[in-house]
């Protein structure tokens, strides 16, 4: 099981290393147009125009940042052996708030595009499969506080 979760771990801090350079380098207009054509969302119009403001890709390439240096956290506490657990636990809740920040979001202004509800999926199911594998490798005491 520490194996596979390692695993696990290492390949999902490489893909969101990888979302976050793309983000940073490309900008977020061209990765949604590219993305669109990818996974097409039937029967909407998506303003891809307000992507190219200077705020909002701005803001974008920031939280981009973010989410290279969270990719850099999970790789740097997955890839010791043993893992760190408490750390990845930690990481697990941060990235499962984000999901509940996006359904708050959901229930404010509606559903998003099918790619932005895939992901909302992924930010919720990951942390709940992930944290009680995580538990039962080393649960967290009073003594491991």
């Amino acid at each position: 099981m520490k194996n596979f979760l390692r695993l696990f771990f290492l390949c999902f801090a490489g893909v969101c290393f990888a979302i976050g350079v793309t983000m940073i380098a490309v900008g977020p207009a061209p990765l949604a147009t590219a993305l669109s054509v990818l996974f097409p969302a039937p029967n909407e119009t998506i303003q891809f125009a307000e992507l190219a403001h200077p705020n909002t890709d701005g803001e974008m390439r920031f939280y981009s940042a973010l989410f290279v240096g969270f990719a850099i956290f999970i790789f740097y506490n997955a890839w010791p052996n043993p893992i760190r657990h408490r750390a990845l636990v930690a990481a697990m809740l941060i990235f499962f708030l984000g999901g509940l920040a996006r359904g708050l979001s959901i229930i404010q202004l509606g559903a998003p595009a099918p790619l932005f509800q895939l992901l909302f999926l992924i930010e919720l199911l990951v942390p709940a499969a992930t944290i009680p594998a995580l538990l039962r490798l080393e649960p967290i005491t009073k003594d491991h506080a």
